[in-house]
């Protein structure tokens, strides 16, 4: 360009123009370089990046979009500057300048306007603020004047415009300005596309492509199929081969589901044109997919949970991975996805939808609608009152709570009285709560009789000059006509007249939100059903309305837990604290002026709605709430400087309290209402987050809050409430009346209630002019549009998301204690709390000062070939495979509770040891040495890897194999599983099955495995009150101590539990298990029956207690008995007898005992000792039954048959803190009962007294 050719001139410096031959030619590039001299270079971004020349003074990009690694390259010997400036301006219009030391940013912008220059940034016409994307116009000295014999063109290109009073070019390119003044290029207006509903940004993939450290080069582009689908392509140049995989797998940190490529290409080159930009006409059109890209679905429960995503989410093509909030979904689609999956024959909670996100992980907990009766059974009678209802009731003081309604429309072209009336008798009739009356302050629900429950009159418009407000004079005479005593509380109106179409309004008693959605699907279908066959079949119910409000009026005593209770009493308390800093209205003016409502209304367009519905949830993993009140946060600040404000939150309260509990086809008023402390800031960023957060710490939704005492609930200034979106977008708009009587007073100074209609995010503000101005209200409102686009672009330009606390599986976590991981471990997967045993064991250990409690070593031996490097890749797979092997402890001293951390790059300690030159002798005693001193090592909780592997080799095909592990992340059943797992990666790596593809497979089958972190979660969501009230009631009266006193101090002095073996007889044991069929009890409990007998004759009482070790995995967590970690868990077992007691009573005694405590079997020993009264000295042994398979050949039989070795198990050494335990095991047809004791206090002589005695 002109500035190219004149700046060296104007310096008094040389310009040297390379031949073709020699830019092509990177190696001849270079030597000419140096030949001239040259150390100022002007190159498109894709030719630097390629040819890998180097100047030393400045170089300067410009034509295409530049990226981090150009920059990085290019300032370690000068300056760098990317430019930016159509040809139609004839010189540069924008440049952006980086020295070394400089930061660089992700995303390279292309600057600010050079002298002489203006960039303005529109959009429809209007002046965009930061992050708004809009169309670049440049103005200024440097604008041609138009393009030659071409008017037209030139008149729509080269526009006068009046914010810079000059003549400006429309580039078609696309940008934002930044904060800082520099503006960010975003490609091109025509590189914006949609595919399966998305709007799809090309030059956000590619700046994410080529932010991967391997990837020297790349370009992205949509390609049209055959059929007429569009889909996304992404070529690279690396220096050695990438899998496409890997690539995928960056992308996908970074960018939703719908922005990642499914076809990848590795090149030697991307292809450039003559002026050095990416040729991509030359690009290959043949190119391999990527097979997990769209994963269809195959069975029809599968199909089922993708189509039921398709209509509630509005998007196309939805696969097996398809990420249900990534696809715009928030609670209440999932209950549109229920609502759907329902129609289509099957069941599955909301909860369900929510936690597993993607189809494939969602099909496996729906259940078949088939193997249960459809119920449609009629609910009469009346309703208890629940916290909304009773507030509505005897707090909200209406001055006209008749008139409190709930209204839609439906288009019902060429309709009849009758097959209206039919279709609404059919609704009513399957929806019991709409045939409500109000007696006597509660709701009864009326028998349904044909013509009682509802009025429909006809309207007929044709000729009206005003139509319009005909029909809404019509729908509010209606809207007021509603009798709460007398009923019916259902009434509709059929209008004809242009077009025809139905009315409907219900009092708010009786319906909310969502209902409306179920009550109008619910007419289509009955509307469409019997005008094609003249009848109705409506889905099976599900839980009554009547029924629900019985099960909440038992949630206090049921189902809030005392944390609960103290977090809303804490919120109410705060309230009054925490109210909207404005002046009011003056009391006098209040005195006299009538009781009114303001509204505002505000609307974002189609554009900004779809990018707050698709593109806002990625960079924080939010949901859309947590958005919306993030820029209430932004607003408030702004209007008033306060740092908090405390906001009425209005859910639609429904709530699973119960597995058995289904209320998603269920018509009344759920709404519960409780009050959230937001926090106010200055950044989106920091309001977002804070907004996410509190929102997250609510318990069971805020259904608790409305369980408050009367006097204990305060009034709060805002109160917001977000429907989604509305189901039929495409349908008109009908006038529907007043809803609500205009003299009802808010609750409340303001009220704001949004939607999306018509692909239109909207929202109504309204305002108590009691408590505040109109001006007042408009400026919130104005703020609040002005936050929330804000926020809406800030989130849509984010490349990268970042994980907050809620985003970890922990739920008691703070913000403090997830800076201070962050700070000590730089790569965090997962975040949760401890199991009661888990924080048991971290308490002896901090205890004890030792780190050799809960050592587990076990010594194998291998004879046979070894190929030691294959055997360590199959240990950095197997902790890939196990989170519980990536696993550390956070400094407890730093953290508000005990947790732990899984790291995402954790390896096995890896030792070899060579004793090849050894005699045997020595080999033995060196042997024995390192699995002494590996135990004495022990583990540090906080830094160490929880499990070590030492090879030792004695000679060729002779080895032993010591694996050491911390007791604290695995239990026995575990760690059979993860040795059988490492022999079996070993034998595919071996069989030449490369590490890439073992990883793979590994990461594929996590998606769809729970983790140790789901098991730790379901402890944390069971009622402790309702366990601890068990426990309670099992030790009540108990205040003895069952311990085995030694008779004498034993000789012999070791750290190391001592193991000592017995084995049963045959005959016996086949006794045994005769007499066990014979009173209907298990072996386990007839041996955990002797064991408190034993304690009794040795204590000389008839009642004690003991530990017992329960496995665990009990849990309702799907493929349980395949996961890893400490399951495990100690409970008290108390045994009473008299003389009067039989023994079969006494085994059925405990069998029950046993099957009734394994409900309540996750509460910490230590909580239940302390609850007792009697703290350590309850539990003094301690008895296990181990009811798992022990292979002690370790590998499967399948393994085994190829294997070039056998491995065996050599020596066994496990550590608890009890000095004595006992535990049982039957393998084959005999049983042996091994004592484990401490041999400081007992002799050897002794625990075999003990055994002769069992």
């Amino acid at each position: 360009s002109v500035w190219e050719m004149m700046m060296p001139f104007a310096f008094g410096a040389a310009l040297v123009m390379a031949d073709e031959d020699i830019i092509r030619e990177p190696e001849k590039m270079k030597a000419y370089i140096k030949q001239t001299g040259a150390s100022i270079s002007s190159l498109p971004p894709a030719y630097y990046r390629q040819s890998g020349v180097q100047f030393d003074k400045l170089v300067v990009t410009a034509g295409s979009a530049s990226s981090k690694d150009i920059v990085e390259k290019a300032i370690q010997k000068g300056v760098y500057l990317n430019s930016y400036g159509p040809t139609e301006v004839t010189v540069c219009a924008t440049d952006w300048k980086c020295e070394k030391g400089d930061s660089i940013p992700d995303v390279i912008p292309i600057g600010r306007p050079v002298t002489n220059q203006q960039v303005v940034i529109k959009k429809d016409g209007k002046l965009c603020g930061y992050y708004v994307p809009g169309e670049i116009c440049v103005g200024g000295k440097g604008v041609a004047r138009g393009y030659l014999n071409q008017p037209e063109l030139t008149d729509e290109k080269f526009v006068i415009d009046s914010n810079v009073m000059s003549r400006v070019y429309h580039t078609g390119d696309l940008g934002r300005w930044l904060p800082d003044g520099n503006i960010e290029y975003l490609g091109r207006n025509d590189e914006q596309v949609k595919i399966r509903g998305y709007r799809i940004e090309i030059q956000e993939i590619q700046q994410v492509l080529l932010g991967i450290p391997e990837i020297t080069d790349g370009v992205i582009m949509v390609r049209e199929s055959e059929d007429g689908n569009q889909y996304i392509c992404a070529y690279y140049v690396a220096e050695r081969p990438i899998d496409k995989s890997a690539v995928r797998a960056e992308i996908a940190k970074a960018l939703p589901s719908y922005m990642i490529p499914s076809k990848f290409l590795q090149m030697d080159q991307i292809p450039v044109t003559v002026n050095g930009k990416p040729d991509k006409k030359a690009l290959p059109v043949q190119m391999e997919d990527f097979q997990e890209e769209y994963v269809a679905p195959e069975s029809d429960a599968e199909i089922a949970v993708c189509e039921a995503f398709e209509s509630a989410l509005g998007i196309d093509k939805v696969g097996m991975k398809t990420s249900f909030f990534e696809a715009g979904g928030d609670s209440i689609k999932a209950m549109l996805v229920v609502s759907r999956l329902r129609e289509a024959g099957y069941e599955v909670t909301v909860k369900t939808v929510l936690q597993g996100r993607l189809p494939e992980l969602i099909v496996h907990d729906m259940t078949k609608l088939s193997e249960q009766d459809a119920d449609y059974e009629t609910v009469t009678g009346e309703v208890k009152n629940t916290p909304v209802i009773e507030e509505f009731l005897n707090d909200w003081n209406l001055s006209n709570p008749a008139h409190f309604n709930q209204a839609m429309t439906f288009p019902v072209e060429g309709a009849n009285m009758k097959l209206v009336q039919d279709a609404l008798e059919a609704v009513v009739e399957h929806h019991d709560m709409l045939r409500s009356v109000l007696k006597d302050g509660k709701l009864v629900i009326q028998p349904y009789e044909r013509g009682t429950n509802f009025t429909l009159e006809e309207a007929d418009g044709t000729g009206e000059h005003d139509y319009e407000l005909w029909a809404q004079n019509i729908c509010t005479r209606v809207q007021e006509s509603i009798d709460l005593a007398g009923g019916p509380l259902v009434k509709a109106v059929l209008f004809h007249g242009d077009k025809d179409y139905l009315f409907v309004c219900m009092h708010h008693l009786v319906i909310d939100g969502v209902s409306l959605r179920i009550f109008g699907e619910d007419f289509s279908r009955a509307y469409e059903q019997i005008k094609a066959t003249g009848k109705a079949v409506l889905p099976g119910k599900t839980m009554s309305f009547k029924a629900w409000s019985e099960l909440l009026s038992q949630y206090p005593e049921q189902y809030m837990e005392d944390a609960e209770l103290a977090c809303w009493n804490k919120a109410v308390s705060n309230i009054q604290n925490l109210s909207l800093e404005i002046e009011n209205v003056p009391e006098n003016d209040k005195q006299t002026k009538p009781t009114a409502v303001f509204t505002r209304s505000l609307s974002l367009s189609e554009e900004q709605t779809d990018d707050f519905l698709r593109r806002t949830n990625h960079a924080f993993h939010t949901e859309h709430n947590d958005i919306l009140l993030g820029a209430l946060a932004s607003a408030v600040q702004k209007l008033t400087g306060q740092e908090h404000v405390s906001v009425m939150l209005e859910s639609h309260g429904r709530v699973q309290l119960d597995k058995n509990v289904n209320i998603e086809r269920t018509i009344g008023w759920f709404t519960c209402s409780y009050p959230v402390n937001l926090s106010c800031r200055k950044t989106a960023k920091q309001n977002i987050i804070l907004a996410k957060e509190a929102i997250r710490d609510i318990p069971n939704g805020g259904i608790g809050c409305g369980m408050l005492p009367k006097d204990s609930k305060k009034n709060v200034d805002i109160y917001f409430n977000y429907l989604g979106e509305m189901v039929r977008d495409t349908d008109p708009i009908y006038p529907l009346g007043e809803s609500v009587a205009k003299e009802n007073a808010l609750p409340g100074a303001i009220k704001f209630n949004g939607f999306v209609v018509n692909k239109q995010l909207q929202f109504s503000i309204q305002g108590d002019s009691r408590i505040l101005t109109e001006e007042q209200l408009q400026n919130l409102a104005r703020l609040y549009k002005e936050s929330l686009c804000e926020m809406i672009q800030y989130c849509a330009s984010l490349s990268e998301s970042e994980r907050t606390k809620s985003d970890y599986s922990s739920v008691t976590m703070k913000n403090e204690d997830l800076q201070y991981i962050r700070s000590q471990y730089p790569d965090v997967e997962d975040i949760y709390t401890l199991s009661p045993l888990q924080k048991g064991m971290m308490f002896h250990n901090i205890q004890s000062g030792s780190g050799t409690e809960y050592v587990l070593q076990t010594v194998y031996t291998w004879n046979g070939i070894l190929h030691k490097d294959i055997l360590r890749q199959a240990t950095e797979l197997l902790a890939w495979q196990y989170q519980v092997l990536r696993t550390a402890f956070v400094d407890y001293r730093f953290v508000s509770t005990p947790l732990q951390v899984v790291l995402k790059d954790r390896k096995i300690e890896w030792n070899e040891h060579d004793f090849t030159a050894l005699d045997e002798q020595s080999q033995d005693e060196n042997m024995k040495k390192l699995v002494r001193e590996d135990v004495e090592r022990g583990f540090d909780l906080i830094d160490d890897a929880l499990m070590r592997m030492d090879v030792i080799q004695y000679a060729q095909g002779k080895y032993d194999l010591i694996v050491t592990a911390h007791h604290i992340i695995m239990d026995g059943w575990s760690s059979s599983a993860i040795i059988g797992n490492l022999i079996s990666l070993y034998m595919k790596l071996e069989k030449g099955i490369s590490y890439d593809e073992l990883k793979q497979e590994i990461t594929a089958k996590n998606q769809n495995q729970s983790q140790y972190s789901d098991y730790i979660n379901w402890i944390e969501k069971r009622s402790k009150k309702t366990a601890m009230s068990y426990w309670g009631k099992l030790l009540e009266g108990y205040e003895e101590s069952a311990a085995i006193t030694p008779v004498r101090k034993p000789e012999k002095q070791s750290s190391n539990m001592i193991r000592a073996d017995y084995e049963v007889s045959t005959e016996l044991t086949e006794k045994l298990r005769q007499t066990a069929a014979g009173c209907n009890v298990t072996i386990n409990t007839i041996t955990e029956t002797v064991w408190g007998i034993l304690l009794q004759k040795y204590n000389h009482i008839n009642d004690v207690v003991f530990g017992k070790v329960v496995s665990g995995r009990n849990a309702e967590i799907r493929n349980i008995e395949e996961m890893t970690g400490l399951f495990i868990n100690t409970i008290p077992v108390r045994e009473t007898v008299t003389e009067e007691t039989k023994v079969s009573d006494l085994l059925l005694a405990m069998q029950n005992q046993s099957n009734e405590s394994g409900n309540y079997d996750y509460c910490a020993l230590a909580d239940i000792q302390s609850a007792s009264g009697i703290g350590e000295n309850l539990v003094k042994t301690l008895y296990v039954y181990e009811n798992y398979y022990i292979d002690t050949n370790v590998v499967s039989r399948d393994d085994a048959a190829n294997m070039e070795f056998t491995l065996g198990m050599k020596q066994v050494r496990e550590q608890t803190n009890y000095a004595l335990t006992v535990s049982v095991n039957i393998t084959l047809d005999t049983m042996h009962w091994n004592i484990m004791y401490n041999p400081n206090e007992y002799a050897e002589e002794e625990i075999h007294a003990i055994y002769r005695r069992i």
